[in-house]
């Protein structure tokens, strides 16, 4: 029987604080990490090869929660297709938080992956940083007004207007400037967790979604 329990990977720097049969958590520091068991189709409304589709729906999703879009994409993990994801908060008090999460969508079941970081005191270092770089290179200029075009954008439509959008300076080659950061954070943990997960022989016997032969 699938069950949360039916993927494994390394959480030796993790505390667990609860376990059910389709939910376990653990926490360390500032960051929270879920595996979710869902034994029901999964609700995504569009094909897995229609990333368009894919990012309407989470940007949507988000922003009803007052977030927005870092990262949505379509792979492959250990041979299963896997949704993965980053999203951008706003915490109600102020300051913001990241979640990443690895979906594995099959026909009649899912499990979810998720990791919550919060905010810190280097989030607006990174932010004031990399837009003194910038505007000092001359990539952006701040107008009359004291704005500065194309600073935040959603990484999938320019032409988007909603809360929380990505600014250049989480991109991701800026990580490495910026080791504990809670954007580099997110992003080194989905890593480690792909790198290292592993599933039961009966994940694997599961009836997949289809998805183009394309992805690696």
């Amino acid at each position: 029987m699938l069950s949360a329990k039916s993927l494994h990977f390394d959480t030796n720097d993790w505390s667990q604080i609860e376990q059910s049969e389709h939910v376990i958590k653990w926490s360390h520091e500032q960051k929270l990490l879920v595996v979710q068991s869902f034994p029901m189709a999964p609700n995504i409304p569009c094909s897995l090869d229609d990333l368009q589709g894919l990012r309407a729906f989470y940007r949507n999703g988000i922003a009803a929660v007052g977030g927005g879009l870092v990262l949505v994409d379509v792979d492959k993990v250990k041979g299963l297709p896997c949704i993965k994801t980053i999203f951008k908060v706003l915490n109600e008090g102020g300051g913001i938080h990241y979640i990443g999460g690895l979906t594995f969508p099959f026909v009649a079941h899912s499990f979810v992956i998720k990791v919550q970081c919060e905010d810190s005191e280097l989030t607006s270092t990174r932010d004031l940083t990399i837009f003194e770089k910038l505007l000092n290179e001359g990539v952006i200029a701040l107008t009359e007004d004291m704005v500065a075009p194309g600073w935040v954008q959603d990484p999938y439509d320019a032409q988007y207007k909603g809360p929380s959008l990505l600014n250049m300076a989480e991109a991701e080659k800026y990580d490495e400037l910026f080791p504990y950061h809670p954007l580099t954070q997110t992003r080194k943990i989905l890593r480690q967790i792909e790198e290292s997960i592993q599933f039961d022989d009966e994940v694997f016997k599961e009836p997949q979604l289809k998805v183009s032969n394309a992805l690696p």
